[in-house]
């Protein structure tokens, strides 16, 4: 069952290429909005305006014209060029009634088009931090919003387990167990407690032993083991996973001799001061690039040749990195690289996971792990609800840096917006207990609303799906959260300025069928996001 803003796209598409002969192949949200001015608005007129030669005003009339006619649609076209559309309110009412049918709501079926996801791919040499946090609940969403949209997604997480800061991490744990160790803590080593601890556990392994490469390729390979387990368990406790865990050990030991004969056979390497480069800048970086340096080693940039095409490789069509903020030089030749190793057309888009700043006390808290400086994501677990910090991360436009008070992230009330959100839905699910009603018990079959308000609420949850496709593209998961905060104030506000369990049945019916389908929607937004669905909420939560 088509949804009625979908249903209004496919009609207005038919006017457009049967009578102006033009193919649209424009994305649902380049030519949609929803304003004040009328239900929905289009910008139709604009896209092809350039294409029939005509003026957009002129256009618009023609296109109102013909969705009146043939369609019975209500619209209005306006300068320069806008139509605004009118929905009448019984097909509002049945929209409601198609948002509780039982499935969620704007859900797309599966395309079959595969998508992979990178995110956190931390190094495994030390515990998780807010940073990683931030990859992680944004990964984990997008995921979600992906799912929603029809797309076939696998989340991975790319361990790299492979370079010198394993041995580093190795030496360092054997520094604190070892007899006949250099005088001097290694260089580059990794600080802290917990590294402490892994050596003592490590000890009860295999005792005072020698401090020797043998021994630091063991302590390192217990270290890894140790600081994997440790992620897993703290991942949890924000709910995100990952069907594939991937090792950079067995991308090199697999890909990175065949990628490297690859790129050669195909004119991409050149050799120079005794050094192996890719041209690069044949797809558009500013310069090629050292792929094997000049005493034989390889760069990080090899590896990661050998990675993505491992991604092609088993079929996925788009590829989508969620990188650090020390990452925005490195796509230009990434991308080039997938160009050079992949067979197929693949999309690929980097996004930027920008820096956090942790204020404590009212002070910048400076983080390090080489240090052993830092807070861990079990440490904030303990201080702060999971859920609260899964909305401030995601309430935070990805790409730009924020600053994270821990005491204000902390406050338990109603400024905080998750609970104002998670507290919108347990009041109506009170509030349907308090009347008495089920979901069997709802009438959808009103000719008007009568009330604007209530109207108002209907009208909102009908932008909801078109919100998520827009973030399967533009990435700007804070939409969401911005939504569901905006849909709980028009629920409160409603809440607070009308009597709705009411002697006249009928009427309670009608504000309830509508606030039914509000928190369905709410339920949606909230599963996307990870937050917990909550149907009671009581004093000491808020």
């Amino acid at each position: 069952m088509k949804m009625l803003v979908e249903k209004f796209l496919k009609d207005l598409k038919s006017i457009v290429e049967k009578d102006f002969s033009v193919e649209l192949n424009f994305k649902d949200y380049e030519i949609l909005s929803f304003t004040d001015f009328g239900d929905i608005s289009t910008n139709i007129s604009f896209q092809i305006a350039k294409s029939v030669k005509k003026n957009p005003l002129k256009i618009a009339e023609e296109i109102s014209e013909k969705l009146a006619k043939d369609y019975g649609y209500k619209s209005e076209p306006v300068k320069p060029g806008f139509i605004n559309i009118f929905f009448d309110d019984k097909e509002i009412f049945k929209e409601c009634e198609k948002i509780v049918s039982g499935n969620r709501y704007g859900e797309k079926e599966n395309n079959n088009k595969k998508v992979n996801i990178e995110f956190i791919s931390a190094n495994p040499t030390g515990p998780l931090v807010l940073v990683n946090l931030r990859a992680g609940v944004s990964g984990n969403m997008l995921y979600n919003v992906l799912k929603y949209s029809g797309y076939n997604v696998e989340r991975e997480n790319y361990i790299n387990d492979a370079g010198n800061q394993i041995y580093n991490f190795g030496a360092s744990i054997l520094y604190h167990i070892a007899k006949n160790k250099p005088e001097n803590f290694p260089e580059n080593g990794y600080k802290g407690n917990y590294v402490k601890d892994i050596s003592n556990k490590l000890k009860e392994n295999i005792g005072e032993v020698e401090y020797n490469d043998e021994y630091i390729k063991k302590a390192a390979d217990f270290g890894k083991e140790f600081i994997l387990n440790w992620q897993k368990e703290s991942l949890k406790k924000y709910s995100i996973d990952f069907e594939n865990w991937i090792f950079e050990s067995e991308v090199r030991k697999k890909y990175l001799d065949g990628v490297l004969e690859k790129l050669s056979e195909k004119g991409f390497t050149y050799s120079k001061d005794n050094a192996l480069y890719l041209k690069t800048t044949l797809f558009g970086d500013d310069k090629d690039r050292v792929i094997i340096k000049s005493n034989g080693e390889y760069t990080y940039f090899l590896p990661d040749i050998a990675y993505h095409f491992y991604k092609t490789e088993r079929g996925f069509e788009r590829i989508i990195d969620i990188l650090g903020p020390d990452h925005h030089g490195y796509i230009p030749r990434l991308n080039a690289a997938i160009k050079m190793v992949s067979e197929r057309d693949i999309k690929f888009d980097v996004i930027i996971a920008q820096l956090v700043t942790i204020f404590k006390d009212g002070q910048k808290y400076e983080m390090s792990k080489r240090t052993g400086e830092f807070i861990t994501l079990d440490e904030l677990s303990e201080e702060i609800d999971p859920d609260v910090l899964k909305f401030t991360i995601l309430s935070r436009k990805l790409s730009q840096p924020f600053n994270f008070d821990i005491e204000k992230v902390k406050e338990k009330s109603m400024d905080n917006p998750v609970y104002y959100v998670q507290y919108s839905y347990a009041r109506l699910s009170s509030l349907f207990d308090k009347a008495n009603t089920d979901i069997k018990d709802i009438s959808f079959d009103y000719e008007n609303f009568e009330n604007i308000d209530l109207r108002k609420i209907a009208k909102k949850l009908l932008e909801f799906p078109y919100i998520v496709y827009n973030l399967s593209d533009s990435y700007e998961l804070q939409k969401v959260p911005n939504y569901l905060i905006e849909l709980s104030s028009l629920i409160n506000q409603f809440y607070h300025d009308y009597r709705i369990i009411d002697e006249n049945r009928k009427e309670m019916i009608k504000k309830i069928s509508v606030l039914f389908s509000a928190r369905e929607i709410l339920k949606i937004g909230l599963s996307l996001m990870g937050i917990t669905i909550k149907e009671r909420m009581y004093k000491d939560e808020v």
